[in-house]
Order: C-alpha cells, then sequence, then structure tokens
C-alpha cells in the first residue's frame, strides 16, 4: 500500500514543466484574463485534488488508530466488567472490530484508485501549466508588441500585471476537510471563450481577451500551420482565427469518446472513482450513537448473535427482534447508550503492567493501546485458568485419597482470589511471587506440611504401627480435595489401629 500511495510533489514536479516546443505555441496568440482564470482554475483544482489522494489515505490511516484504541478498551473492559454489563460492553466491542476491518478493507481498496487518480490529474494538470507559462513568455519586452496576457486594462498593449494570476499561484491544500476528499470539479462549468469573446475589438478593449493587441506583434497563425492545434491537453485550441478556450463538458461521457480531451476525460473519471471510495463514513464515538445505531454491521452481528442463541437458521438484520436486542443491549437512544455503555466502558477499573509495575486505573485515564491489550490479555489469562481449575482438580483427584502436597492446595486457589487465599488455613497471598503461584503456603503452612511429612516418614505414634496398620493408616487417613474442598477422610478401625487409639 505504502509503495502505491503518491504524494503529489511527486506527480505535480515530474509532469507540471514540461519544455514546450516553440512549433506548439508558433500558432498562437495571447491568452486573455478570463482564459488564464478559467485554465488555472482547472489548474488549481487538479493539483488540490491529486494532493488530496494522500491526504485521505492519511485521514484514514488517523481514523483507523482511533477505532484500534476504543477497540481494545472495549476488548479489556468487556473482559473484567460485571456479569451484568458484560453482553452489551462485548457487543460494543465486537461492533467497532468490525468497524476496523471495514476501515482497513476500505483503505486497502483506495490505495490503487488514489494513485491512479494522482497520476491522472497530475497530467492534466502539468499540460495546463506548461500552456499558460508559454504564453506568459510570449509577452514582449516592448509596450507597442506585448501581447494581452493577464492585463485588465489598456487595449494598447500598455497596461499589464507584473504579477501572476492568483488562480495559478493559490498555495495548495495541505489537508482536504476532515473525513471526505477535495471536491470535485464542475466540468460542466467550464464552458468555451472565443479568441473574440463579446466582439470587443482589439484597439478598443479594456479588458483582455484571446486575441493580439497590435496587428504587427507577437505570433499568429500564418499560412505554416493550417487546421488547428491543441494545448493544454485540448483544454485550449489555436486555429486561424486565435485561440479559444474549449468547453470540457464532455469529459462526463464515458471513456474513450471525448474526443482531443481524453486526458481531462480520464483524470475526471479517475477521481470520481477515487472520490466515492474515500467518502467519510461514522466511526463510532462517545456522542453520535443514534448515527450510527441502524449501521448495518451493528444489526448483522446482533442478527448472528441471536441465530445462535434461537437456534434458527437465519435472522434478518431488519428483523424486530434485532432491534429490540440492540436497544435491551446498547439502548434506544443517545442517552440510553451513555448510561448503558459508554459511562460503564470508562469507569471499568483495568489491571496492567506498564513495562516496571502492575497498575490498576479506570478505562478513561488509560491512553496506551499497549496498556489495554495488557489489561485484555491478564484477564483473558486469569479466566482461562480459572475455567481450567476443574480439569485440574479432576487429573490430580481421581482418586479422592490421593494425597496433595499442601503447595498445590494454595496455588489452586489462584492468583486472582486474594480474599480466598488469605482465608484458607495454611496459605497466604504474596503479590510479588510468579503467576500462579502468589497464593502459597504462609510459615504455619510449612510447619504443618513439614509435620505431616514426619509422620508419613514413620516418626510420632504412627512408628508403633504394624507395616500393613501403617499403610492403611496412611492411606486413608489423608485429606481429600473435592472441588476445591478439604475433606477428612473416614478412618477404619482395624484393632491394631484401635489398641493406638
Amino acid at each position: 500500500m505504502d509503495i502505491r500511495m503518491i504524494t503529489l510533489l511527486e506527480v505535480i514536479s515530474a509532469l507540471s514543466f514540461v519544455v514546450t516546443t516553440w512549433t506548439d505555441a508558433a500558432a498562437s496568440n495571447a491568452v486573455g484574463h478570463a482564459a488564464t482564470t478559467k485554465l488555472c482554475t482547472l489548474i488549481k483544482h487538479n493539483k488540490k485534488a491529486a494532493e488530496s489522494t494522500t491526504a485521505r489515505q492519511k485521514q484514514l490511516i488517523a481514523e483507523m488508530g482511533r477505532l484500534r484504541t476504543l477497540s481494545l478498551k472495549a476488548e479489556a473492559a468487556a473482559c473484567v466488567a460485571a456479569k451484568d454489563d458484560t453482553a452489551a460492553l462485548t457487543l460494543f466491542a465486537d461492533y467497532v472490530q468490525a468497524k476496523l476491518r471495514q476501515a482497513s478493507g476500505r483503505l486497502e481498496n483506495l490505495a490503487p484508485k488514489a494513485s491512479t487518480a494522482a497520476a491522472a490529474l497530475g497530467y492534466a494538470a502539468g499540460r495546463l501549466d506548461e500552456t499558460v507559462s508559454v504564453f506568459d513568455q510570449a509577452v514582449s519586452g516592448t509596450p507597442a508588441t506585448q501581447y494581452c496576457l493577464q492585463v485588465t486594462s489598456g487595449g494598447t498593449g500598455t497596461t499589464k500585471i507584473t504579477t501572476a494570476d492568483p488562480a495559478c499561484t493559490a498555495l495548495l491544500q495541505e489537508d482536504p476537510a476532515a473525513g471526505a476528499a477535495h471536491g470535485k470539479y464542475n466540468y460542466a462549468a467550464h464552458t468555451a471563450i472565443l479568441h473574440n469573446a463579446g466582439g470587443i475589438l482589439n484597439s478598443t478593449s479594456s479588458t483582455c481577451q484571446l486575441t493580439k493587441i497590435a496587428s504587427s506583434g507577437g505570433y499568429e497563425n500564418t499560412g505554416s500551420v493550417t487546421g488547428q492545434v491543441y494545448c493544454g491537453a485540448g483544454a485550449l485550441k489555436i486555429n486561424g482565427n486565435g485561440p479559444n478556450v474549449e468547453p470540457l463538458a464532455a469529459a462526463a461521457a464515458a471513456e474513450g469518446s471525448a474526443a482531443n480531451i481524453e486526458a481531462h476525460q480520464k483524470a475526471r473519471h479517475a477521481y470520481d472513482k477515487f472520490h466515492a471510495a474515500a467518502a467519510a463514513q461514522t466511526r463510532p464515538t462517545e456522542n453520535n450513537y443514534d448515527s450510527w445505531k441502524d449501521d448495518d454491521r451493528l444489526l448483522e452481528l446482533i442478527a448472528k448473535t441471536l441465530e445462535a442463541q434461537t437456534n434458527k437458521a437465519k435472522i434478518e438484520k431488519g428483523d424486530s427482534a434485532v432491534t429490540a436486542a440492540r436497544d435491551k443491549l446498547l439502548g434506544g437512544d443517545q442517552a440510553q447508550f451513555t448510561s448503558k455503555v459508554w459511562d460503564k466502558l470508562q469507569k471499568t477499573k483495568l489491571t496492567y503492567n506498564d513495562g516496571t509495575t502492575l497498575k490498576s486505573e479506570l478505562a478513561e485515564e488509560i491512553s496506551s493501546d499497549k496498556n489495554f491489550a495488557d489489561a485484555a490479555f491478564r484477564c483473558l489469562q486469569a479466566k482461562r485458568k480459572e475455567a481450567l481449575k476443574p480439569k485440574i482438580q479432576q487429573k490430580h483427584c481421581q482418586n479422592d485419597n490421593a494425597a496433595h502436597k499442601p503447595e498445590e492446595v494454595c496455588n489452586a486457589i489462584g492468583d486472582a482470589n486474594e480474599t480466598r487465599c488469605n482465608k484458607t488455613p495454611g496459605c497466604h497471598f504474596v503479590a510479588s511471587k510468579g503467576e500462579g503461584n502468589k497464593c502459597t503456603l504462609s510459615e504455619e503452612g510449612k510447619k504443618a506440611a513439614a509435620k505431616q511429612e514426619e509422620n508419613k516418614a514413620g516418626g510420632g505414634k504412627m512408628a508403633k504401627l504394624t507395616p500393613n496398620a501403617q499403610g492403611r493408616k496412611r492411606t486413608t487417613a489423608n485429606l481429600r480435595i473435592v472441588n476445591g474442598r478439604v475433606k477428612i477422610a473416614r478412618i477404619p478401625l482395624f484393632s491394631s489401629i484401635r489398641n493406638w487409639l
């Protein structure tokens, strides 16, 4: 994509200042002010439009960045939210993710259209630029033989403005308006201007016209040039009567059908395609729920969710059940959305590691994508551990009488339940411990565990038992762990054990 993004400078610098041979201008008369203004207006538009192909792509990239941040924030908040808020925040997170994928696809599809439009517009602007430049150079240094290029008075040619026409030299637009590409040129309004527009004579003209001022000076169409010559990619036609600005309305026709102005036709069609693809689309934010609550992406997500919940083969996005579910989860208007989703999204407390310490902050206080991603990862990791705990217990507790290490009993409580850990006899919570080991044995627990190991090794009263009795004692008197709870196993009262008791 980066290779195809063409900047205006690359296009215009290559095409705007092409040296024109004198044969192109040999039959030309001077270009009047009105004609210059019309041609320069098109030049200015083409340059700005070519520039906006890159600028608009930059805007879309920035929009994608904002969507990505909102997506990560919503995903993290949905993970740690209270049970009653999970469904709404999850739906919103899924919708933002869908909009992010849509924006990415739009940008990828826009790149080739942008490069084509920039090249076509740059070429047309360059041909016009060189034409105006040639006529500018054709002005004589002798007032009596000067041609009327940009003068607004003085039909004798003794007056001419010495500064360039503002329409040709206006500064380029750095960026188009937010959320849009540069406007399209009105080719239908680009009508013809004849060499003797208005029937004004050369000698009495108080305004410029497309002809020479004095019959003894300047370039004329003589017998050496027959027919007509086109300049400015066909926008200016020069024949035996003088130069005429050509109409460009035909540029709207199908490609290849506008004689002599193909470059302008291609520029128009290429930019029309880019402009349509670059149109602004609503991005979900805090205060514009009413503008996107009927977005197809959102309704399709809800429809698919309902299909899965109801086992229906197909639910259309326009179904009343879809809008009812939307209103229930996200709200029916802006105020409800703010209350149901946005406020809870911003006020959710997220835990993340900033690279040095573990922090807990409200979502609205976090701005880093990395921190949002870390918060979501930590939450999902904790949930996976919680979900796997019954499986781990089942694996280690197939024999209810099997011995469990006291350390394992504490670890099984998990890192996310500090209160339960501290209330469990023999366990205490140590935040500095590694993942999965924060709930660990306390000093009292370690002593009890050591004593238990000593008894297993044959110390204490167990040494007085017969070998068989000792085995039965150890097997049946161990602690049993069932569904995370510690239970005491039954102790059979064999004769040898009765005597010991």
